[in-house]
């Protein structure tokens, strides 16, 4: 790797590219609508919310009669073919310097959603990055290659028909470090799109609220979001989030041996749209996310940590093919 260790451009970064490839560029960095981020949660008050792959969901407001069931199709067989767009901004400090943004090239899949009997099986069909000035495309030709490994991969990403839990595949055998990171990407949009509810029957103003673990590209994350169903046929959902860090080192395998990683405070907030069928087969969605992550890089030998602040501003898109 060519990049120096404070170069943490891949960290919690939902697509982006490995840190020694981004480069600065002129693009705006992302601003952050919650100007101060809270201090990372211990492992303790993250198991205190929710553990594991649980989901925990509790209904707010009913809404108005008439009022459903809101739950996944156990039908086995059901299929839709989706393209999923992710865009990256994103800008980094190091040590209190001001900001520079980066260059990231977004990308796009070509996904078939197939229901299981515990599930969805998700296959990478087609990927390809997306470029939108010269340093992002100087970045997406070194990143096709990565795109493409991930092409035919299928996982089963297991959940109930409430999603009260949710489980991540195994990593793809086959991928290397690099792309592995990208396939922690796709885990991410995939996961946007399994949509929890509660277990109550709701109508048109419905609300409830969902908390779950979440963990981007290594940062172990909580989530608590609010969705709102609107009027209509079909079922269409506004969601609002908000995110915090664990507070856990590790090793990113894009850092030099011996070099551990501890995001030290942060904070996400984010919106979105979902559109699905009445069995909450996904038909479209537009999610944004903004971010902020204080890290600290401890290398081997070193009598301090390497302190970086690391903002990101993350979009993904989700349209049924026909």
């Amino acid at each position: 790797m060519s990049g120096s260790p404070g170069d943490v451009a891949s960290a919690g970064c939902l697509g982006a590219p490995p840190a020694d490839t981004a480069t600065e560029s002129s693009v705006a960095a992302p601003s952050l609508s919650t100007p101060n981020a809270s201090p990372a949660l211990t492992d303790a008050d993250a198991d205190a919310r929710v553990t594991g792959a649980a989901v925990r969901i509790e209904l707010v407001s009913a809404g108005v009669e008439p009022r459903r069931l809101l739950r996944h199709s156990a039908v086995p067989g059901n299929r839709a073919s989706l393209t999923l767009s992710v865009g990256v901004g994103m800008s980094q400090s190091k040590g209190g310097d001001d900001p520079s943004a980066r260059a990231v090239p977004g990308f796009s899949l070509d996904t078939s959603f197939v229901r299981a009997a515990d599930g969805w099986r998700v296959t990478i069909e087609g990927a390809r990055p997306d470029a939108t000035g010269d340093a992002e495309q100087l970045l997406a030709e070194e990143v096709a290659p990565l795109m493409r490994a991930l092409e035919r991969k299928t996982a089963l990403f297991a959940f109930d028909s409430r999603v009260t839990s949710f489980a991540l595949p195994p990593v793809p055998a086959g991928l290397d470090l690099e792309a592995a990171q990208l396939w922690s990407s796709v885990e991410e949009s995939v996961r946007e799109l399994a949509l929890p509810v509660p277990s109550e029957a709701v109508g048109a103003g419905a609300s409830w609220r969902a908390t779950g673990r979440r963990s981007r590209a290594g940062v172990a994350l909580v989530r608590v979001a609010e969705y709102t169903l609107a009027a209509g046929p079909g079922v269409v959902v506004n969601v609002t989030f908000r995110e915090e860090p664990v507070a856990t080192k590790r090793r990113d395998p894009l850092l030099p041996p011996g070099f551990e990683l501890t995001v030290r405070s942060g904070i996400g907030e984010g919106r979105g749209k979902l559109e699905f069928d009445a069995d909450l087969t996904p038909k479209s969605a537009e999610v944004e996310l903004e971010s902020l992550q204080d890290l600290a890089i401890q290398g081997p030998g070193a009598a301090a940590p390497e302190y970086s602040t690391l903002r990101l501003h993350q979009k993904l898109r989700a349209v049924r093919k026909p």
